[in-house]
């Protein structure tokens, strides 16, 4: 027995050697393969080149055409080098507009700076991969430098004809192509005296609006963050093109010494007319255009048509609207005087935390009943000062959604402010893509609690309830994003791979790089590009890496669409395997290698089997292991994802595995528990009776059968 049980233990002991030794065979295998690996697309990889032709000149740098997250760099054509071009490369943390590169690109317009092309181009300095955007060099001077050395300011119709119009046209172009410029300013108009010709500037390398000055932009958006501004829409252009106008007639000095608050403040109080020009003389026959391209109210603010309109010589006699004194006496806080609703929703934000005080005194409250006369409004405040006193409320989280809908009922027009943030419903996106770039926590707990409790909705009706005739197309805009938010509350709610802050990240923001430290270098913004990125990263990474991690997987999810956790029901029966890591990467992975019909990736499919091979050391029957060893090298070397997975994943092993060693248990255990029985010593003496009688019994049997052969045989 103890021979048997020997030699039992020293077959599985040769069995268990025999795995050990193959998995060292197949992890040099892998390691020899992935060191030796050289991706195709690492051959001939010229650097600083753009398209094969447009080659980057990172020694003569432009800094008159540098942005906020660009430098500009000299750039020739390989091929017809005559001509000029400025490539703008835009730095790593930046937030370029992709989405409106493919059309600008494709549809050049004589007001508007040429954008010849753009692409990933593999710098020499920094040795990392940038987005860059190329264009042609225009001719001329900016418009700033021509205003300030100009000694006689030009006339009306020179304004008109040389700088109004063809301006105008720009941004209507622009308009009908679904783009907002956002960057429309003194600094980025280029005219050229020789011809009389004016180009507007780039309008690409940053979210809309980004580094703006705080004049050009209407209220609404210069009261939000410069991420959280949102794309908005034409009005916005025609808006900053008055103010291009203002520098013209007054100078570029026009604003020196005016504080973005003191300038919030008197738009609020007394009219962008009013606040904007301030008070100087101008040519009579400029008040039209001025009182209706900074009306106070957005949806009363000109666009192309009425421009266009008094261009061709119609005038309007606008008169000037600014906001009424809703109050009969001032409210006052922080300070500060307000007789308007939205001048006091101002005062709230910049004095937020000093806001709770106010629902627990009533002095809002009794300014609204008394001064405002508006018992809706009173109503509302009261609810809100019971809800927020009601014990187990006053945490922080609530008090400040409660601040941020009073400050909305206040002034629905203006941007969403919540505590430290404020943005514009169509910024929600830059603006959380800005907080994880900069690692910033609170604020992006505060956005995701904004999405999740779908507090969207709440500032949607508060907008509809103030604009009767909103614009179809703003609108479109907003059902849109409200469609977007409504879909992430559900991914905020799953925590596991592929899904967390990063997912939201990526949701958000629609062709934006993934920010994975494994792709550090690298500009990857599609599936195709991640998949090539990581089979070239597999040589260096494949022995101290996984190639997934919170970002890819987000990534790779959120361009796939995936809505819920990945779950592996074929795995299943093995609880271990079916919630590895590593199997659900390889099913990200090959999800994403069908999607992108990349059919070899080698690198990739042999640096994933050398970290799927531990998770097998699960599996308990020793045959099976050395069998899908075999069939995960052989799969490897096929260079497809699908194949690994097909075996890890799909090929039913663990169900097979787990019944077998089901059985196998339950065999040993009944084993087991007759070798306890049959080794009590009153067994023993019952069932030696037992076998004595039936020998006796056999014996007796044999001895009849013998005495009745040998009685025929003498007879």
């Amino acid at each position: 027995m103890a021979q048997e049980v020997a030699k039992k233990q020293s077959v599985n002991t040769m069995k268990s050697s025999s795995n050990a030794e193959l998995e060292d065979e197949l992890n040099k295998t892998f390691s020899v393969f992935l060191r030796g690996y050289t991706p195709s697309s690492f051959v001939n990889n010229e650097k600083d080149l753009l398209d094969g032709h447009y080659k980057i000149d990172l020694n003569s740098p432009l800094p008159d055409f540098n942005f906020k997250t660009a430098l500009a760099y000299n750039a020739v054509d390989t091929k017809k080098p005559d001509k000029q071009y400025i490539a703008l490369v835009c730095e790593v943390n930046s937030l370029p507009r992709v989405q409106i590169l493919s059309p600008l690109m494709n549809a050049p317009h004589p007001n508007l700076m040429v954008l010849v092309t753009f692409g990933i181009v593999e710098l020499s300095r920094p040795q990392e991969e940038r987005l860059v955007i190329l264009y042609e060099k225009p001719k001329g001077e900016k418009l700033s430098k021509l205003i300030n050395i100009t000694k006689h300011r030009p006339g009306f119709e020179f304004i008109c004809t040389s700088v109004i119009a063809p301006l105008a046209l720009a941004i209507q172009y622009l308009s009908e192509l679904g783009v907002t410029h956002g960057n429309i300013n003194c600094e980025n108009i280029y005219f050229d005296t020789a011809t009389n010709s004016i180009l507007l500037g780039p309008c690409v390398t940053e979210p809309c609006g980004f580094s703006q000055a705080f004049y050009y932009e209407p209220v609404e958006r210069m009261q939000a963050l410069p991420a959280g501004k949102g794309d908005g829409d034409s009005k916005q252009d025609y808006y900053a093109l008055s103010i291009v106008v203002l520098h013209i007639i007054y100078g570029m000095n026009h604003f020196s010494g005016l504080t973005e608050d003191d300038l919030i403040k008197g738009i609020l109080g007394k009219g962008a007319f009013d606040a904007l020009t301030l008070n100087k003389d101008m040519p009579e026959v400029f008040y039209d255009f001025f009182r209706g391209m900074l009306s106070h109210h957005s949806h009363d603010r000109w666009n192309y048509r009425y421009l266009k309109a008094w261009l061709d010589g119609k005038r309007y006699n606008v008169m000037p609207t600014p906001p009424q004194q809703e109050a009969i006496r001032p409210f006052e806080f922080g300070g500060e005087e307000a007789y308007t609703r939205r001048e006091v929703a101002h005062i709230f934000f910049k004095n937020w935390n000093s806001v709770s005080e106010i629902f627990s005194d009533g002095h809002l409250s009794t300014w609204v009943a008394i001064s405002l006369r508006n018992k809706e409004l009173n109503e509302y405040l009261l609810r809100t000062a019971k809800a927020v006193n009601t014990p187990g409320k006053k945490n922080d989280s609530y008090m400040n959604e409660q601040i941020m809908r009073v400050i909305t009922v206040f002034d629905p027009a203006g941007p969403i402010r919540f505590h430290k943030l404020a943005f514009n419903l169509d910024g929600i996106n830059n603006l959380f893509a800005q907080m994880v770039l900069a690692k910033s926590e609170l604020e992006l707990h505060q956005i995701m609690q904004f999405i999740e409790l779908s507090m969207f909705h709440f500032i949607i009706d508060q907008k509809n309830k103030e604009v009767e005739k909103r614009d179809e197309l703003e609108s479109e805009v907003i059902d849109a994003v409200s469609l977007r938010l409504d879909r992430l509350r559900t991914v905020i709610r799953n925590t596991g791979l592929g899904f967390g802050v990063e997912r939201i990240f990526y949701d958000l923001n629609l062709g934006i790089r993934c920010l994975s430290p494994l792709l550090a270098g690298k500009h990857v913004s599609s599936l195709t590009a991640l998949l090539k990125a990581l089979d070239q990263l597999s040589p260096s990474l494949f022995s101290n890496s996984d190639p997934i991690d919170r970002h890819i997987a987000a990534f790779i999810a959120s361009h796939l669409g995936v809505q819920h956790e990945i779950h592996l029901p074929q795995l299943d029966a093995h609880i271990t395997l079916s919630k590895n890591p590593a199997m659900i990467s390889l099913k990200l992975l090959a999800s994403a290698q069908y999607r992108t019909k990349l059919n070899n990736l080698p690198g990739l499919t042999n640096w994933l089997a050398t970290r799927i091979m531990p998770s097998l050391d699960v599996i308990r029957s020793k045959t099976m292991k050395k069998k899908l060893l075999n069939m995960l090298a052989s799969a490897a070397r096929s260079g497809s994802i699908a194949k690994v997975a097909e075996v890890m994943i799909e090929s039913g092993y663990a169900q097979v595995e787990v019944s077998a060693f089901q059985q196998a248990s339950r065999n040993f255990k009944q084993n087991a528990s007759d070798i306890i029985y049959y080794k009590r010593k009153e067994m023993i003496d019952i069932h030696s009776k037992r076998l004595g009688a039936r020998m006796a019994h056999y014996i007796a049997i044999i001895a009849l059968i013998v005495s009745v052969i040998l009685s025929v045989r003498s007879n």
